[in-house]
């Protein structure tokens, strides 16, 4: 991870321009499994809270591979509200995008990315018959976007970001897994 960060770091003052910014809203999706106990109570978790999440995301465009086909960095921040819940979120990707999005010289209309990274996560939620549960990752995080052009207005994208594995808690009074699944409708200014 801190290799991954290192690079980034670098390769970020390569290129020092962000592509585009983007602003979006969804949701995100916890999801918790595993044991709750304090002094008083042992009780069993499974709960998948819905937060609604505002995100910010730039893109910083680092090489072209081929025509349509670059790799970048792009860094997010989203904060996250619902009755009970809120959270913060730090997701950075090291993207492989082709098309609308990969960079200001493109002329197609529908494009699509990958990318690969780490998030920082933190959250507090209600968990049923307990109380309010929080907590801190850090964690692998991947993503997934497409994006399309209406009339070189601007680009919609629809993207999907998760952890690709449960991180696993077992310190506190929660013992168990949480794994983060976000889905969100994004627009360029």
């Amino acid at each position: 991870m801190k290799k991954l960060f290192l690079i980034l770091l670098l390769s970020s003052s390569v290129n020092a321009f962000a592509q585009e910014f983007q602003l979006g809203s969804g949701v995100i999706l916890y999801r918790l499994k595993g044991i709750y106990q304090d002094q008083y109570l042992i009780s069993s978790v499974d709960q998948s809270p819905l937060i609604f999440n505002l995100l910010f995301s730039a893109y910083i465009p680092l090489k072209q591979l081929k025509e349509e086909l670059y790799i970048g960095v792009n860094p997010n921040a989203g904060l996250g509200f619902s009755y009970g819940s809120f959270s913060g979120d730090l997701p950075v990707y090291m993207t492989m995008r082709y098309g609308a999005g990969s960079s200001k010289e493109t002329l197609k209309e529908f494009g699509a990315a990958i990318g690969i990274g780490g998030r920082f996560s933190g959250f507090s939620t209600p968990l049923t018959y307990i109380g309010a549960y929080t907590s801190t990752i850090i964690c692998p995080s991947v993503m997934a976007q497409i994006s399309f052009t209406p009339l070189s207005r601007g680009a919609f994208s629809i993207r999907a970001d998760l952890t690709p594995m449960p991180v696993n808690k077992d310190k506190g009074n929660f013992i168990g897994t949480i794994s983060e699944y976000n889905f969100i409708l994004m627009r360029t200014f």
